[in-house]
């Protein structure tokens, strides 16, 4: 949220005005968008908030967001989840994995629970042999989720998965 010079509110900013857009903090606390009323619900109607709310408070908007399965905050929540239900993703040990240029895997494990995580940090769609057998896909972070043939896994732009072993 691009924070007008009359409504900085972060010290450092405030203080330093010629690098504000540099140090200041503001646009990360920008009021929570609750709904998609006046205000996004942060405060009453009439009220001006300490900093302003963003332009997308009406389609960006926890209201929005919960009626919709493949939200982010349905997926944080679907996230927070399993890894309440499975101690191998909190527990354990951690071991990164060698897997293609622009993505990050790693095998989380717990006595008997084994998880491949696979994030693809690029805007293309990759294509890689897995190293482990696969149990099955449990979590993709977006609607159309990845491919398996054989064991060729198949991940879109910007996908992370989570795979039982």
């Amino acid at each position: 949220v691009p924070i007008p010079p009359d409504r900085v509110q972060d010290p450092p900013a405030v203080n330093q005005p010629e690098i504000a857009h540099l140090v200041g903090r503001d646009p990360e606390r920008t009021p929570m968008q609750w709904d998609d009323g006046e205000n996004a619900g942060f405060c009453a109607p009439g009220v001006t908030p300490w900093l302003p709310v963003h332009e997308n408070n009406t389609a960006v908007n926890v209201t929005s967001q919960q009626a919709h399965q493949d939200s982010m905050l349905n997926l944080t929540r679907s996230l927070l989840q399993l890894r309440r239900d499975h101690p191998a993703l909190h527990t354990g040990d951690f071991q990164s994995i060698e897997a293609p240029e622009g993505t990050f895997a790693y095998l989380r494990r717990h006595n008997d629970q084994q998880f491949l995580i696979i994030l693809n940090f690029t805007d293309r769609s990759i294509e890689w042999a897995l190293p482990y057998p696969i149990d099955q896909i449990v979590l993709s972070t977006i609607g159309d989720p990845t491919k398996i043939n054989g064991d060729i896994l198949h991940l879109h732009p910007n996908e992370g998965v989570l795979l039982a072993l």
